[in-house]
């Protein structure tokens, strides 16, 4: 919305110096107004930005109903692409039982999250004879195929295992928008047994886990995939409780926004 407002601010200006240049002196009065209330609406603008960043930092005031929850990975320096307390920075936000849901990437040794994909075509990187449903062009992400495990000690209360893994950036079929999660592992932890824990997006055929299996903190849950819904190799996680409403995550005692790096901290002895 503010990146909105600014452009179309900037297109009333451009506008109007083209009218004053043309001899206007209705647009030449308008210019002139432009220009003395620019500043004061730049900075307005600011400060909404940094409104809005600064609430996004943060979970509501109800941090202390927050779930407490370690990384899900076991080794690696990961990314968060997208979370936060606002739509501003989370786009799950308006999505009642996504609200804190965080979207996971991993970096590379270069701190990219996939080989040369942000600088050349993805038509550039995808085999020669590849379709755009084939899953071999998912490699070139960093985090495909690292390995997911429990964030917290549970019970596996749900699972789906069936989804083909879909092509980076390829056509999101119609079944994937019934089934958005993909192949995911649903966890009930024992600290909260209230509240479902969802690890979306798992690469098919990967999960290792039944319903009914106890899991600690260093079980292997699966793999990342690119399954459901997305349009790249990631790891999605949400909280909700029994409302379906999203409740926040403290990952290590942190919240993470879009971002945020994170590594696992060590296993206590």
């Amino acid at each position: 919305p503010v990146m909105g407002i600014v452009l179309i601010l900037l297109s009333v200006w451009v506008w109007a110096l083209y009218g004053r240049i043309s001899g206007s002196q209705f647009r030449s009065k308008i210019a002139a107004a432009l220009e003395k209330g620019i500043p004061a609406g730049c900075l307005v603008l600011f400060l909404i930005t940094v409104k809005n960043y600064w609430l996004g930092f943060s979970p509501p005031t109800s941090q202390k109903d927050a779930l407490n929850l370690s990384l899900p990975f076991s080794e690696g320096t990961f990314v968060v692409r997208a979370g936060g307390s606002n739509e501003f920075l989370n786009h799950h936000f308006p999505n009642i039982r996504q609200r804190y849901a965080i979207d996971i990437s991993r970096n590379d040794y270069m701190g990219l999250i996939a080989d040369l994909v942000r600088f050349l075509p993805m038509s550039s990187v995808i085999p020669s004879g590849k379709s755009d449903y084939d899953s071999s062009r998912n490699s070139i992400f960093s985090i495909w195929g690292t390995s997911v495990v429990s964030p917290c000690d549970g019970s596996v209360i749900s699972i789906d295992d069936r989804w083909s893994d879909l092509g980076a950036n390829s056509p999101t079929p119609v079944t994937a928008l019934d089934f958005p999660g993909g192949n995911f592992v649903d966890i009930r932890c024992d600290s909260r047994p209230d509240i479902t824990v969802h690890l979306a997006h798992l690469m098919m055929e990967s999960i290792t886990v039944k319903v009914g299996d106890r899991v600690s903190s260093a079980t292997v849950l699966g793999r990342v995939g690119n399954s459901g819904n997305t349009t790249e190799p990631h790891l999605h996680m949400e909280a909700y409780n029994s409302k379906k409403e999203g409740v926040p995550m403290l990952i290590d005692r942190r919240f993470l926004i879009n971002g945020s790096i994170a590594s696992p901290l060590p296993l206590a002895p």
